[in-house]
């Protein structure tokens, strides 16, 4: 899934005079924490990476360590340092369930991500909150309650002065 969508809408990126940064940040949740990475295939398209670990929610669900890759659309409001981003992509790890060591379990699951972001525009920083809720599909479907809510931090590295440029020039 994640492929057909690349290449569905990589070749916008070809398009494009102005390359778009690459993000690097760290996304915390109520229940824990994580690394974020994300790579823009155009300025609607990205790639994006997640490394969290939960030590449980309130709830009774155990630890866990998962990796995320998501496919996420990007909505551009008019001021271009707000957007919102929705998309999709699958997850991977183990998960102590039920707080017992003993009954740590593979993960496998899909995710979806809906979020907003706002960029300062004066350093190459934004911050953002998403919603990812996950299923996960080893024994038997059941709905992954670790790291679901996320604040993120990020640094955007390369061109960042011509992007921004090129996003307001979009807008206007």
């Amino acid at each position: 899934m994640v492929v057909l969508l690349v290449v569905i809408f990589a070749p916008d990126a070809a398009e494009a005079q102005v390359t778009a940064p690459f993000a690097v940040g760290l996304r915390g949740s109520p229940d824990g924490a994580g690394v974020n990475l994300r790579f823009f295939f155009n300025e609607n398209l990205s790639l994006e990476g997640q490394g969290n670990y939960s030590g449980g929610t309130s709830g009774g669900s155990g630890k866990s360590t998962t990796g995320v890759c998501l496919v996420e659309y990007h909505f551009l409001f008019l001021d271009s340092r707000f957007r919102m981003f929705l998309g999709g992509g699958a997850h991977y790890g183990s998960w102590e369930r039920y707080k017992d060591a003993s009954k740590a379990e593979g993960l496998f699951g899909l995710d979806a991500i809906l979020g907003f972001e706002y960029v300062f525009t004066s350093v190459p920083v934004s911050i953002s909150i998403d919603a990812k809720p996950s299923f996960n599909y080893v024994s038997g479907i059941t709905i992954f309650p670790n790291n679901t809510f996320g604040l993120t931090l990020r640094y955007y590295i390369g061109a960042w002065e011509d992007y921004d440029s090129h996003l307001q020039d979009r807008r206007e």
